[in-house]
């Protein structure tokens, strides 16, 4: 592969990749990695339904009334998968602050598993990814916590970062690239 071409694959993140290869491996069956786009979907479906009490054939109708949508289920690029990731976090952000769920660790660390997934599986949405974690943090605002919870939550917030842009680093996702 020429050193121009390479240098544009080195930067992508390898979460959606890793998953299409597990599917492959353990089915047998190179057509399984299109699941990936079916799992995001139904994954943020299911979040919204069971976590954020929203019906499920609101957010089903919804979410299948745009094209891209449709489109992107029936193939094999992970568009569609970081996308949901996305929209899993910063849906159960706009929950935690609407409805005022800051004490639910479950819903937490949901969002921003959401948020750090789709960082490490695209680096276009790393920047949004970076958004909605300083936006965790000043909904959650740890620093303002009782004593016996603050450690814990700034930990966590550090440790998030740490894992989220510790894949930025370590696979050259911040990369310029030089044609």
């Amino acid at each position: 592969m020429p050193i121009k071409i390479r240098s544009l694959y080195e930067g992508h993140g390898f979460l959606p990749h890793f998953i299409m290869g597990a599917l492959w491996r353990v089915t047998g069956n190179i057509h399984t990695v299109g699941l990936i786009n079916i799992m995001g979907f139904t994954g943020f479906l299911a979040v919204c339904h069971r976590l954020l009490r929203a019906p499920f054939y609101v957010v089903a109708l919804i979410a299948l009334t745009t094209p891209l949508v449709i489109i992107h289920s029936a193939t094999s690029y992970i568009d569609l998968f970081c996308n949901s990731l996305l929209a899993t976090g910063l849906c159960t952000l706009a929950f935690v602050y609407l409805y005022d769920k800051r004490e639910s660790r479950v819903l937490f660390w949901v969002g921003v598993g959401g948020l750090v997934g789709a960082m490490w599986s695209k680096p276009q949405l790393g920047l949004m990814g970076a958004i909605g974690l300083v936006c965790y943090a000043l909904v959650y605002r740890p620093w303002a916590a009782p004593a016996a919870v603050r450690t814990r939550r700034m930990f966590e917030l550090a440790a998030v970062g740490v894992v989220a842009f510790g894949n930025n680093l370590k696979f050259k996702n911040m990369n310029q690239v030089e044609l």
